[in-house]
């Protein structure tokens, strides 16, 4: 059986749902992930802040990108997220 984690419906629902409710009128956190970089280069990836509510295991697995959400969260002048 396939992980439910890597379900292409959950996946799809968890990145468009706060688009399709209307953003700014969702009360949900942000829970997404911004790339501003190629994917397949971790420093430009960065995790909203309830993205590991849900996805925490891929936090944990991918140590770059603590560093690189603080990163681009620092650079607009916001405060570091605690992983």
């Amino acid at each position: 059986m396939a992980d439910p984690r890597h379900h292409i419906d959950v996946n799809l629902s968890d990145t468009i749902s706060n688009l399709l409710e209307g953003f700014l009128q969702s009360r949900k956190k942000h829970r997404g992930v911004i790339v501003w970089s190629p994917p397949r280069d971790a420093s430009g990836l960065e995790s909203k802040e309830g993205f590991g509510n849900k996805w925490k295991w891929l936090k944990t697995s991918c140590e770059d990108m603590p560093v690189a959400t603080n990163y681009w969260r620092t650079k607009r002048g916001e405060e570091p997220l605690v992983f």
